[in-house]
């Protein structure tokens, strides 16, 4: 689990972020984490607080708070600007595509993807929970599970109560580790088989204004422009970058090279996107996956 979370964070995948999070806080990825915002977090306190909206049972649609274990408050801590969503995510969709989730599995090592792999984060907190020998209703209030049957736990016992031993639960978070030389060889073989352009470097001072018209803009994407900047010390999201793009009259860049206009498909090494769904096939090669389905099938005999 924790080498998806690196594999995410070396290629500089947005991803990476709500692993991390739904790894570390056992919250639901896409109904709860997407949606938190910066105003949900409370840093000196080490405190986060689930909105009623964002909760999934009739007892998390009260509204609760939890506990933020001392390796997240001093990860996000690290995220910059604090405003608006925790999770930034390029473009302007709240619900993007997760076809790439997968392919993060498959690159940690695991044979047998999870089911629902999303969700597989979520899963290998209260896993860790139960390994470091937290009480079930512990970890059931640290994740919003409700224990069915167990009157005790969800009508006489306070949050107040619980509160000390949440507290102590999430003391034994630990903080991501993986190989670092695991990483390095996802990210060469992910270079490679996607032919992935190299990054951008811009010379910004944190604290002073930008120049704006000195920064590659219209040469790559808004997002990577909104990396480099994160790399000297900068948080801006790539639609701030893209407003800055327009104001000064720069046509935008929707991909660092052409899209071919014909597929030699003879020519196409279907090894190199081994574990690659159709749809993410076809956004590399600029067709319709339904024609990546058909040619794959007929590469197979």
């Amino acid at each position: 689990m924790d080498a998806a979370i690196e594999t995410a964070r070396a290629a500089d995948d947005w991803l990476w972020r709500l692993f991390f999070l739904a790894s570390r806080t056992g919250l639901r990825a896409r109904s709860q984490i997407l949606e938190l915002k910066w105003s949900d977090i409370d840093i000196p306190t080490a405190r986060l607080r689930v909105r009623p909206e964002l909760g999934k049972s009739r007892q998390e649609r009260r509204g609760r708070v939890v506990p933020l274990a001392p390796v997240v408050v001093a990860e996000i801590a690290t995220w910059g600007v604090r405003e608006g969503y925790l999770v930034d995510i390029p473009g302007t969709k709240r619900h993007p595509d997760f076809s790439r989730v997968p392919g993060y599995w498959r690159a940690a090592g695991f044979e047998e993807i999870p089911w629902w792999p999303l969700h597989g984060f979520r899963k290998g907190f209260v896993s860790g929970m139960a390994e470091a020998g937290v009480q079930e209703r512990v970890a059931c209030a640290l994740t919003g599970h409700t224990r069915p049957g167990d009157v005790h736990s969800r009508v006489y016992t306070s949050a107040a109560a619980l509160w000390p031993l949440m507290v102590e639960a999430v003391a034994k978070v630990p903080p991501v580790t993986v190989p670092k030389r695991k990483v390095d060889e996802f990210s060469a073989r992910r270079a490679k088989q996607r032919g992935e352009a190299p990054k951008v470097e811009v010379q910004v001072t944190p604290g002073e204004p930008i120049d704006w018209r000195s920064l590659p803009l219209g040469e790559t994407s808004d997002a990577e422009i909104s990396r480099a900047l994160a790399r000297c010390g900068i948080e801006l999201t790539s639609q701030t970058v893209g407003y800055h793009r327009k104001r000064l009259g720069i046509a935008s860049h929707s991909s660092w090279r052409a899209k071919p206009k014909g597929i030699d498909w003879s020519a196409v090494d279907w090894s190199a996107y081994e574990g690659w769904t159709n749809v993410a096939v076809a956004k590399e090669l600029g067709c319709s996956a339904q024609l990546v389905g058909q040619r794959r099938r007929e590469a197979r005999g």
